[in-house]
């Protein structure tokens, strides 16, 4: 039984690990996006106006992906826990 608990703990261990990789990643691109809007707006000499609701997105984009990174971070503290309480 004590295997099995740790075959399943390294599986999830590992799936974990790279779900938080992805994540950053993906925050990484979604950052590099909402900064590249408006740069690209400015050097193309083009009004502010232009491209906004797509800055704004890209905005929302951002918020929805720290928040899901959050809800990541609590969930490796729970399965820390389960951890710490089956040994």
């Amino acid at each position: 039984m004590l295997n099995e608990r740790l075959s399943a703990a390294k599986i999830v261990a590992a799936s974990l690990k790279d779900l938080e990789e992805a994540l950053d990643d993906t925050l990484i691109c979604a950052a590099a996006l909402t900064s590249a809007l408006p740069t690209a707006r400015r050097t193309a000499k083009l009004s502010p106006v232009v491209g906004q609701e797509a800055i704004a997105l890209s905005g929302e984009v951002l918020v929805a992906l720290h928040q899901a990174r959050a809800a990541l971070v609590q969930a490796h503290a729970e399965l820390a826990d389960v951890r710490d309480t089956i040994g």
